[in-house]
């Protein structure tokens, strides 16, 4: 099965019966794709099979695993905040199911050498990309899912993400980054800022959006998520995180005109400090 996987297994603290599971969960839809081997309506392979279905990869255990992710979390929040409301229990899952936070823990388990990949894919970096890793690592899940059950599956979920929900309990949820961002640029200027969608990744059932915020003519920042709520929220968090908002503010301060007589100034010019306006 290409790399090790015993090493895995043993970083997954799992030993999978079926071994066709653990292979499809590591194969990418290239290497199919590459080998014009899929075959959409093949039956399933006998409990037992040493081999791999031909032409399968890992996104129908993606789905699967994506599913079992979202309640073992949600159920960890549950217990662990017993006094929040839906809607903050939903901010934190989100912030523990994020693209970045999955893939994050791929790279902890070293998924991305395991993985089986079309030689473009390989090539270009797929190894160490984000949405792969996270995908993968919900398409092991998945698996373990299929070859033992929430019993299994939920605890490496929850041993997975131990130190992920612990911090949520350490740090407050950021408040509404999209709201906090138009208040400042407002503030600081009366235009809102826009949102536009500059690329999608992914078959439809599992698509990645990235998406710009914009604001007086200039791209602040971009963000990425599984859908457009998302991805608008993450390019929010990272335009209020870029070290020259101000410096963009303050510019943009010092071209609006005056809404009251202004002063000539044109001999003794001054600009304002650079920081004059903070987040």
């Amino acid at each position: 099965m290409g790399d090790n996987t015993a090493s895995l297994e043993a970083r997954l603290d799992y030993k999978f019966q079926r071994r066709s599971l653990l292979r499809e969960a590591l194969t990418h839809p290239s290497i199919a794709h590459n080998k014009q081997r899929v075959k959409k309506n093949a039956p399933p392979p006998p409990d037992g099979d040493k081999e791999a279905r031909t032409g399968f990869h890992f996104q129908r255990l993606e789905h699967l695993g994506d599913a079992v992710v979202q309640l073992a979390v949600s159920e960890a929040l549950f217990e662990q905040f017993p006094n929040e409301s839906e809607g903050l229990l939903t901010k934190l899952r989100t912030r523990a199911v994020q693209t970045a936070t999955m893939a994050r823990l791929a790279r902890q388990l070293e998924l991305g050498q395991h993985l089986i990949l079309g030689r473009g894919e390989d090539s270009s970096g797929g190894r160490d990309r984000d949405k792969i890793l996270a995908d993968a690592l919900e398409a092991i899940i998945g698996a373990v899912h299929q070859d033992s059950g929430f019993e299994k599956s939920r605890p490496l979920v929850l041993r997975l993400w131990a130190a992920e929900i612990a911090a949520l309990r350490e740090a407050p949820v950021e408040q509404n980054p999209k709201g906090q961002l138009q208040e400042l640029l407002q503030n600081h200027g009366g235009e809102t800022p826009t949102y536009r969608i500059v690329a999608t990744d992914g078959p439809s059932h599992a698509r990645t959006f990235e998406v710009a915020v914009t604001w007086a003519g200039r791209d602040l920042a971009h963000g990425s998520g599984r859908s457009k709520q998302e991805a608008e929220v993450a390019a929010a968090q990272k335009a209020l995180k870029n070290p020259s908002l101000n410096e963009w503010i303050a510019e943009n301060a010092a071209s609006q005109p005056c809404e009251q007589p202004c002063e000539d100034h044109s001999n003794n010019s001054t600009t304002l400090p650079r920081g004059e306006f903070h987040i």
